[in-house]
């Protein structure tokens, strides 16, 4: 087989690399052309490169900084490229290139170019006295070629692929939007399995609206009560008092049975957290507090009107945080929207400003607790209301 034939194009101003790299070439059986060998005053610059570009079967262009500066390098690659000849550039210093050229495979060492030179091979060699054997070979050489390229490519991405997955994985969670209650208890447990060692929370009725959800909220229920046989936790939970829970049910829930329900709900709510505030002075590094919000009240001690939280707040260690609101006497114009008269919706996120923002209205909330409520008066009221309840039934 004929030796495959290169013109190497080079700044004269780079002699070091490219002497040993036309070294390195040569011993690869490889008829190789310089263009100081070639271009001269006494040659025509157009015919001489015209024959070099007819006779070569490709072009090796060293890329240095000091080729990019030279006008013969581009007129000779630029030539091969145009002549629809293979181009192979060898940037052994890893030369910033953003040219016209700049979509070709670079080759970074010798090896490499080794690899592309072998490409060449097919080309040194009359079609018409190819072989089956011969094509076989060389078929075989680039697919290996293209399979060592393509490993090392392979390898350099295993390299960051935990980076990148950790990329993703950050932006898949920065926000999610939760758009019912079920979804929302969902998030919750799922952040909790993963033991946080702060909770910060503020929602309205202890049960946190169980009815609505009632398999998720169950499953919350255990995975907290694992989180808190744990040595090391610090939970912090902001509550509306049982005299206006009274009216934030009775407005979603206007049957006695459900109504009946949902306090049962929260007393057992309550208890939960009772055995909370008892693991939490047995042992290991726990801290539990649960505190409610002071209430603008009437004269006689009644709460004013009707309050609720702005939003229900979970924060997670400082770093994520799950919230979501509920629309209160919701009543669809549309047909098409036959839903509940009340709605949830809300989003998970770990924005740093987001969750800094509700990490304020928890904040907020701790500094508007009333100190007279006890956890204890709580679980009796609550305890009266379903008794009150099941007189009515």
């Amino acid at each position: 087989m004929t030796k495959p034939k290169v013109f190497l194009s080079y700044s004269s101003e780079d002699r070091e690399i490219v002497n040993n790299l036309a070294a390195f070439v040569r011993k690869l059986q490889v008829e190789l052309k310089l263009d100081e060998e070639i271009l001269s005053p006494a040659n025509p610059i157009g015919d001489t490169l015209r024959e070099q570009i007819q006779s070569c079967h490709g072009c090796l262009w060293v890329l240095t900084e000091n080729s990019l500066k030279s006008d013969w390098c581009l007129v000779e690659v630029g030539a091969f490229w145009g002549a629809g000849k293979p181009v192979i550039i060898y940037n052994p210093s890893g030369t910033n290139y953003g040219g016209p050229f700049s979509d070709i495979k670079q080759a970074k060492d010798l090896d490499a170019i080794e690899r592309a030179i072998k490409g060449l091979e097919l080309r040194g060699k009359t079609f018409s006295t190819v072989t089956v054997q011969d094509a076989a070979k060389i078929i075989e050489t680039s697919v290996n070629a293209a399979v060592h390229e393509l490993s090392d490519e392979i390898s350099l991405f295993r390299e960051h692929l935990p980076a990148i997955r950790r990329m993703v994985e950050y932006l898949e969670v920065q926000n999610t939007f939760l758009s019912n209650h079920a979804a929302l208890l969902s998030k919750i447990t799922e952040i909790v399995k993963r033991a946080p060692k702060r909770i910060r929370c503020a929602f309205d009725v202890p049960s946190f609206g169980s009815i609505s959800a009632e398999s998720e909220f169950r499953k919350c229920c255990d995975v907290f009560d694992m989180y808190i046989a744990t040595e090391e936790w610090d939970v912090t939970i902001f509550l509306l008092p049982a005299d206006v829970g009274i009216k934030i049910v009775n407005a979603e829930f206007s049957e006695l049975e459900r109504q009946r329900k949902a306090w049962a709900e929260d007393v057992q709510a309550l208890q939960r957290f009772h055995g909370y505030a008892q693991r939490a002075v047995q042992r290991g590094r726990r801290n539990f507090k649960v505190g409610w919000l002071a209430v603008n009240r009437d004269a006689d001690g009644s709460p004013s009107g009707i309050h609720s939280m702005p939003l229900n707040v979970w924060v997670f260690d400082d770093d994520e945080a799950v919230f979501s609101t509920v629309i209160n006497n919701y009543h669809p114009t549309s047909g098409d929207d036959v839903g509940p008269h009340h709605q949830e919706i809300g989003f998970s996120t770990r924005n740093k400003d987001m969750v800094r923002f509700l990490s304020e209205i928890v904040e907020k909330y701790a500094k508007n607790i009333d100190e007279t409520i006890t956890l204890a008066a709580q679980i009796a009221a609550s305890e009266e209301v379903r008794a009150r309840i099941d007189r009515l039934m």
